[in-house]
């Protein structure tokens, strides 16, 4: 049991490092690095606590408790799912009213570069 504690924690450690890096790097966003850094240091807390994993597995009403991190880690991903379709969502809102405007300022530009020319004068020979 020791050994899997051990890689659990190692784990969480890499985790913790991967999202400073990216947080430093500008690849990952300070508002969603936060979600990362709980993940790893909750990860963290299951692997160096003793009995964590049993106490929230008992609690939960759960017989066996690796399942239980299987509830919590399904959880996890569903709530991080939801979160990204909600943002995904946004950006795509905002995509769109912003390709409308362009395209509104750009009929603009060229009204005002190309201004409706004069009726042509006819001259009639009869």
């Amino acid at each position: 049991m020791m050994r899997i504690t051990l890689i659990t924690a190692v784990g969480a450690i890499a985790l913790f490092i991967l999202t400073l890096e990216l947080t430093r790097r500008h690849r990952l966003s300070e508002k969603y690095s936060i979600l990362w850094f709980a993940t790893s240091v909750a990860i963290f807390g299951v692997a160096a606590i003793p009995g964590a994993l049993d106490f929230v597995a008992e609690t939960l009403g759960i017989a066996y408790a690796p399942s239980a991190l299987l509830l919590v880690a399904f959880v996890f991903v569903l709530a991080l799912i939801l979160h990204l379709s909600m943002v995904i969502s946004r950006l795509s809102a905002q995509t769109a009213r912003l390709a409308q405007t362009v395209a509104i300022l750009r009929a603009e530009q060229v009204a005002l570069q190309d201004p409706p020319s004069p009726p042509a004068l006819q001259h009639s020979d009869d």
